[in-house]
């Protein structure tokens, strides 16, 4: 029990429930070892279970948004065992290296990513502020190879054009009007990321898998990805949180480790208000660097095991081929 931390704590809590703002446990987490800090307490871990003893004695408890299942399509079993000779047939006819098969997804963020969760009073209805961008998102492209192998991840951006500011190296930065993958941003990926990942030094057939969003789908894009000496194979519609890797493995992480970053953002209180005291966003720059920084953080081994997962790499004798269906094959190191 650590009395004066927990004071802190609680005043620090009860100052964002009265600017309409949300508290998670992360943040009573970095907000505790603040307090530690500058008490010059060094004994004091901040771990899980006092986090849950703290909330307990001060009567808090968390509220959570509900969330909508997609649900499989019906017969799925029956789509992902064609899906799955479909490739495994694909791969014996054309003897891809695993360099050579790529996965790429996009994935909505938002612009200022609200928290699922706030830390409550129990029996007290929570009012949230939120900025005013909060039905604002931009999209992220992330693409893996096979092997391990990362490209660079695509922002883009809901805007006319972009500000002038400097974003980091390794990422590639789009504005339209509505901050999603149309025909000519898709275009934009093949030229400056797919055609880039080292395969195109080696002029080696490739396979890119991509789900059917219909861009992906026109006959404008499909001939670009061809040009470039690629196959295509599209996952089934409905299928892409059984079978597309980006969406097994490695979207969970990538947006938790943005979260972390939004996190430890506000609680250093980095943001600024709009005149009528609206908190802005993230600048773009800083976006991207999070969107960089974490995307870095994303091991090898776990995006290998990704597509062994999803049954695209696995070993042609048939010896991997229970990894797709056990559930207690390991993604994590």
């Amino acid at each position: 029990h650590w009395p004066e931390i927990e004071r802190r704590v609680c005043a620090f809590i009860d100052e964002r429930k009265a600017n309409g703002l949300r508290i998670s446990r992360a943040m009573i987490h970095l907000e505790a070892k603040k307090a530690a800090e500058n008490l010059q307490i060094t004994d004091f871990k901040a771990s899980q279970g006092w986090c849950n003893r703290y909330m307990k004695r001060a009567g808090y408890h968390i509220r959570e948004r509900t969330k909508i299942v997609q649900d499989p399509p019906h017969q799925f079993e029956d789509k992902i065992t064609e899906f799955k000779k479909f490739v495994k047939q694909r791969l014996k006819d054309h003897n891809y290296q695993l360099m050579c098969i790529g996965n790429m997804d996009e994935t909505l963020v938002n612009m200022d990513m609200i928290p699922r969760l706030t830390v409550n009073n129990k029996g007290e209805k929570p009012i949230m502020m939120t900025t005013r961008y909060v039905n604002s998102n931009y999209t992220v492209v992330l693409a893996a190879m096979a092997n391990g192998d990362k490209l660079s991840p695509m922002l883009i951006f809901k805007r006319k054009k972009l500000p002038k500011c400097t974003f980091p190296k390794g990422v590639v930065v789009h504005c339209n009007e509505k901050g999603r993958m149309d025909k000519e941003a898709c275009k934009i990926w093949v030229r400056k990321v797919w055609q880039n990942h080292p395969n195109d030094l080696r002029r080696e057939k490739s396979l890119l898998f991509w789900d059917s969003f219909t861009t992906h789908l026109t006959s404008e894009v499909t001939q670009k990805v061809l040009d470039t000496n690629t196959d295509v194979i599209v996952i089934p519609a409905g299928l892409t949180n059984i079978l597309q890797p980006m969406n097994v493995s490695l979207k969970k992480p990538f947006k938790a480790g943005l979260y972390n970053r939004l996190i430890a953002w506000m609680a250093a209180e980095e943001y600024t208000h709009t005149k009528r005291e609206k908190m802005r966003p993230p600048p773009l720059d800083v976006c991207a660097k999070w969107v960089k920084e974490t995307w870095d953080e994303i091991k090898k081994p776990l995006i290998i095991k990704a597509f062994k997962k999803c049954c695209i790499s696995n070993a042609m004798d048939g010896t991997e081929e229970a990894i797709l269906c056990n559930p207690d094959y390991e993604e994590n190191e």
